[in-house]
């Protein structure tokens, strides 16, 4: 008969695969990565594994989650406190922020096919969830703008697929042309900028 966990060793188990989970897809990709040897690593069986994951691409779902969380966190210094020369600053520094994903750290996530393989792989609900918390994510980051956001022609859906259309582009940018990439995600960050502030 197999161990009930504690909620306490739920937490830790749960936190143990997501960790070893991003260590073997960093080191041997998405498809060579195997939930037997995760589970092994963690010391709980393959049949334990799935009690915390329904399946192998909600867990490779969830890492990326975790991994955009950490993203996330960092964009929390994008609006800048000076307002003299505010739209160039802004502009400036989400190009900054967005070179993070230029890091293997990241780019191992979210720049190969593999990544668009589970996310077919994801039940439209948990992709919906997703999106919401996106949402949420951008009005957080942006607060700190205050009157000087939009509000009234703020669409978070349109903002959320520019910033998702953003990090495609750059994760992809041998096939849109490295001589151009940052034009295109320039020209993209000012749609974006346009859109969300009132300058």
């Amino acid at each position: 008969m197999a161990k009930a966990f504690t909620d306490e060793e739920k937490v830790v188990i749960y936190n143990k695969l997501i960790n070893l989970g991003s260590e073997y897809i960093a080191r041997f990709g998405f498809k060579k990565t195997s939930i037997e040897d995760i589970s092994k690593g963690v010391g709980i069986s393959k049949g334990a594994f799935y009690k915390f994951f329904e399946s192998k691409e909600i867990f490779f779902f969830r890492i990326t989650e975790e991994i955009e969380r950490e993203i996330k966190e960092k964009a929390m210094s994008i609006i800048p406190k000076d307002r003299s020369n505010f739209k160039e600053d802004v502009l400036n520094n989400f190009f900054e922020y967005l070179s993070i994903l230029k890091e293997p750290k990241y780019s191992i996530f979210f720049g190969c096919e593999d990544y668009d393989y589970i996310i077919r792989g994801i039940p439209e609900e948990e992709i919906s969830k997703h999106f919401k918390k996106d949402n949420e994510d951008i009005l957080e980051i942006i607060k700190d703008a205050g009157d000087l956001i939009d509000y009234n022609n703020l669409d978070v859906d349109f903002v959320s697929g520019i910033i998702r259309a953003i990090f495609l582009c750059l994760t992809h940018s041998n096939q849109i042309g490295r001589d151009v990439i940052d034009k295109v995600i320039r020209a993209q960050s000012e749609i974006l900028v346009n859109h969300i502030f009132k300058i």
